[in-house]
């Protein structure tokens, strides 16, 4: 798995970044609550280095046949800044060293990732969960000098087991479940964020008609109901000590064609103090829906507690 939400991060940014641009008069709309905006731009940033993580636990996986499933590893798999080390049969860890920049937008990364096998003989089969400790797993972007240091546990289950041959005959898809409970996130050396997790991805194969190739398809659902909103996939309390939750209005869809950063459908609402900020992506240059393989851009909508509406279309 790629990391799916990069593109989330940088998209907030610039809605924050334009609406500080427009000036205040009859004519412009009035802009969304400041800190929504923040707990918003928070929450993408966590859950992209939180899938990033995923990525890299996969990809160790591979390098060992105790846990892949396979008779033995068909290719090293290196992770950039990191060094891979099996410390127990179903156990495996990951050490950051902290100063190798690694992808786009530059990193580093520090701390400890340890995940141990704890149900299945192999993360191949159907049911197999892993539980995964973050011990002091800090990300720096190096751009924007902005850092997110992980501390504690979450799981990701294999819910239907791995068939690969049926998953590159495109007769078959991946499924996983993950979930995390007070996670504890700290903010730029300083703001702490506690953070859950309830949500399922899906990967499958498919194929472009022109041109004729292949390519990924990706698509995640939150699967959990917070004060009666279904379809919450994270939730937990803010930097600035307010609550806040992430609903899925509709399904997320990206593809390795478009590339991931650049949903073809998808709608996701954040609530915090009684602001609420909707994200709805894969839309023409009119916000509508966009018809063509790939979309132009999303668009942003916001309600303050105080009634205030606004609008935004962003290209991506």
């Amino acid at each position: 798995m790629k990391n799916y939400l990069v593109w989330l991060t940088l998209v907030i940014s610039v809605a924050a970044t334009s609406c500080k641009k427009e000036k205040e008069d009859a004519n412009v709309k009035p802009q969304p609550d400041a800190n929504s905006v923040t707990q918003a731009e928070d929450n993408n940033d966590m859950k992209g280095e939180s899938d990033q993580a995923n990525t890299d636990i996969t990809d160790a996986i591979g390098n060992f046949s105790t846990i892949n499933g396979r008779l033995a590893a068909t290719q090293a798999n290196e992770i950039c800044g990191c060094t891979v080390d099996s410390v127990g049969q179903k156990t495996i860890r990951l050490s950051y060293d902290g100063v190798t920049p690694c992808g786009n937008p530059s990193r580093t990364r520090a701390g400890k990732i340890t995940f141990t096998l704890v149900n299945g003989n192999r993360w191949s089969q159907q049911g197999a969960v892993l539980n995964i400790l973050f011990d002091n797993y800090k990300v720096v972007h190096l751009e924007k000098q902005k850092s997110w240091n992980f501390n504690g546990t979450k799981t990701l289950k294999n819910v239907r087991g791995t068939n690969w041959i049926g998953f590159l005959a495109r007769t078959d898809s991946l499924l996983y479940q993950e979930r995390a409970r007070n996670m504890v996130v700290k903010i730029n050396n300083t703001f702490d964020v506690t953070y859950n997790i309830a949500r399922t991805t899906t990967w499958k194969s498919a194929q472009a008609a022109n041109p004729n190739r292949n390519f990924i398809q990706f698509s995640a659902m939150g699967d959990t109901t917070i004060d009666g909103l279904p379809n919450i996939d994270t939730w937990g309390t803010s930097r600035f000590q307010q609550t806040f939750t992430n609903q899925y209005l509709s399904r997320l869809v990206s593809n390795t064609y478009c590339l991931v950063w650049r949903p073809v459908a998808g709608e996701i609402q954040h609530k915090s103090n009684g602001n609420t900020i909707t994200l709805k992506f894969g839309v023409n240059e009119a916000g509508q829906t966009d018809t063509r393989a790939c979309a132009y851009g999303w668009k942003v909508n916001w309600l303050t507690n105080n009634g205030v509406q606004g609008e935004k279309i962003i290209s991506y």
